[in-house]
């Protein structure tokens, strides 16, 4: 990738519709390069350094590249626990509260995060989706608070 040339790489990603990752796509293969003799870093710090690199995406591979026990959230996955626990964030956007990530972490199975994080990823886009949820076909329908109508908002925050 450092020997693509960038407008290619914009070309390509622009089809996608995500314009600017083809010179991020550049930027973090220039880097992988010259500060880590060609090898994807393998710690949460060090990838989240790398350009157009957050959280969920140094999780990502961490989680299915290197087969580690952390959290992925999305906008699916929160969903998915805000309906399933009545979990919310005090903050105005949950993917950026620390207590949120720890709780999705506290819910992921030692050994088996790659099956977990697939899984609750698939039931956010799939089953428990943003508008017409379909909670009859839902795995979790019987501990789900929605489901049960047991919906009173929990903060993921322990001291609120």
């Amino acid at each position: 990738m450092p020997g693509a040339p960038e407008r290619d790489l914009r070309r390509e990603f622009r089809s996608l519709g995500i314009t600017d990752r083809g010179r991020l796509m550049k930027e973090l293969g220039n880097k992988i390069v010259t500060d880590f003799n060609g090898r994807m870093p393998a710690n949460a710090d060090a990838l989240s350094r790398l350009p157009g690199v957050g959280r969920y995406t140094a999780n990502a591979i961490l989680c299915f590249g290197l087969r580690r026990d952390v959290p992925l959230l999305d906008t699916n996955v929160i969903r998915v626990l805000g309906r399933v626990f009545s979990a919310c964030s005090d903050r105005p956007r949950a993917r950026d509260d620390l207590a949120f990530w720890e709780f999705a972490a506290y819910l992921v199975p030692r050994g088996k995060s790659v099956t977990y994080n697939r899984a609750i990823l698939d039931l956010g886009a799939l089953v428990c989706t943003a508008r017409k949820p379909k909670c009859p076909a839902c795995p979790l329908s019987g501990i789900c608070d929605v489901s049960t109508r047991a919906v009173r908002k929990r903060s993921v925050h322990a001291n609120t």
